[in-house]
């Protein structure tokens, strides 16, 4: 079974919450920024004793509600010709 999170096999059934550290891999940003999201409500957590649990709702929500990406685009690339790399450029002697 697949989840627009997370990968699970055909036998087991998809988590419901996750740690911090795992919620933060699947969503792309660090710790820290995650503990920033909770603590601001924008990402709502739950308690199960000492644990902090964030929901995989509360994730896809978080998610949802982002703004679009913008991809600028630069000049396009002529046929047979290789995109140009941005930062160091090796050259041969």
């Amino acid at each position: 079974m697949e989840t627009a999170l997370h990968t699970v096999p055909a036998n087991q059934a998809a988590p419901i919450a996750y740690p911090p550290k795992e919620a933060a891999r699947l969503i792309g940003v660090g710790l820290t920024k995650l503990y920033e999201l909770i603590g601001t409500g924008e990402l709502p957590a739950k308690k199960a004793g000492g644990r902090t649990l964030i929901t995989a709702a509360a994730l896809h929500t978080y998610i949802a509600r982002l703004p679009a990406a913008e991809i600028k685009t630069g000049q396009p690339v002529p046929a047979g010709q290789a995109p140009r790399r941005r930062g160091y450029q090796r050259t041969v002697a």
